[in-house]
């Protein structure tokens, strides 16, 4: 067995903007309060402004058509891919916006176009240079500015940009190309005076510790792949939800099996996570069916498809979400529980 660290897809790199000199700052003055936001234990987005300022529904439908209206980026997100905690709430837990316009179709940037979606999506983070110029010298400058496409099919555009110290990451589909440009650019024209939002309190919340720490591969390896695996921890790519993350922790695992294809597995985070887990769990497309392991304040189970099955749990106060990948797998709940329940022992 062993352990290698590896950098997420070129794809989300480029989704997140492939021109390699990011724009000059704005020299705009804030006219944003310069008090910080006081910790939640529920971040909770307005529901009259759930872009923080930055972005409202006429100013959005007057550039993507009557469709679009103010729609749960998470939601959107998780509906496309169930099987991985929404990037949206690693920013709206460090204190940041995460906002959508559309016509409501489930998508998920990680995942590629899908042509039927029109809408934009917003996220953006005061107070964000050092992680922008963290991720510059990672990628030796390649990350910034607009990129706009038409080889996925619709016009896709995507931006990010550092205005004063906000990291404001755009993705707009369904729009001309110069209607999706000028948004952008008004957008971004906001950004500069965004002072944040309520981050999430994480008192009430225990400290996880590493992929490691939280399921080892020995116990995966018994009870559900038969084969040796290595562990990979991504920590990289261009994104402002991936600083997020990295800026608020909790570990995002994958498992693989060293000689064989055909069977992966995934572990992703939220720390005090468990309002968020609270959002999605009433609205998934494939009901959870309760698991009821003891240790754990919440334990789930749900399959969407015979080869995709997800273990749910909220251990003190976080949200912990393991997914495996496998024919068959449907078939063997009791396997999938005894992996929870070693989850929640190896935290106790």
């Amino acid at each position: 067995m062993r352990t290698r660290l590896v950098l997420v897809s070129a794809l989300t790199l480029c989704l997140a903007g492939c021109v390699a000199v990011p724009p000059a700052p704005v020299s705009t003055p804030s006219t944003a309060s310069t008090v910080a936001p006081t910790p939640t234990a529920t971040p909770t987005p307005d529901a009259q402004d759930p872009c923080g300022g930055l972005l409202d529904e006429a100013t959005a439908r007057a550039a993507l058509g009557d469709t679009v209206t103010a729609t749960d980026l998470a939601a959107t997100t998780f509906a496309a891919a169930p099987f991985s905690i929404p990037p949206a709430y690693s920013v709206r837990s460090v204190g940041g916006v995460a906002c959508e316009f559309s016509n409501g179709v489930p998508y998920a940037q990680s995942l590629g176009t899908s042509p039927d979606y029109v809408g934009v999506q917003v996220q953006a983070l005061a107070d964000a240079a050092l992680g922008w110029e963290r991720l510059q010298d990672k990628y030796q400058g390649q990350g910034g500015g607009t990129n706009c496409t038409t080889a996925l099919g619709p016009v896709v555009c995507h931006s990010d940009a550092l205005m004063e110290s906000t990291w404001v990451s755009i993705y707009v589909q369904g729009a001309a190309e110069d209607a999706a440009r000028a948004l952008i650019a008004s957008i971004e024209a906001g950004a500069a005076g965004f002072s944040g939002v309520e981050p999430v309190d994480r008192a009430g919340a225990a400290e996880l510790p590493g992929c490691d720490g939280i399921l080892a591969e020995e116990t995966i390896e018994s009870t559900l792949a038969g084969v040796d695996l290595y562990t990979d921890s991504p920590h990289g790519g261009w994104s402002l939800s991936s600083e997020a993350w990295f800026a608020f922790g909790g570990p995002r695992c994958f498992w693989m099996p060293e000689t064989t294809s055909g069977f992966s597995m995934s572990l992703t985070t939220l720390p005090a996570g468990s309002w968020a887990w609270d959002e999605r769990r009433d609205d998934l497309a494939t009901p959870p069916e309760a698991l009821a392991l003891s240790g754990a304040d919440e334990s789930w189970l749900r399959c969407p498809t015979s080869e995709t099955c997800t273990v749910d749990l909220v251990v003190d106060g976080n949200w912990i979400e393991f997914t495996v990948w496998t024919p068959g797998i449907v078939d063997r709940p009791g396997d999938l529980a005894a992996v929870g329940a070693a989850i929640i022992d190896r935290l106790a």
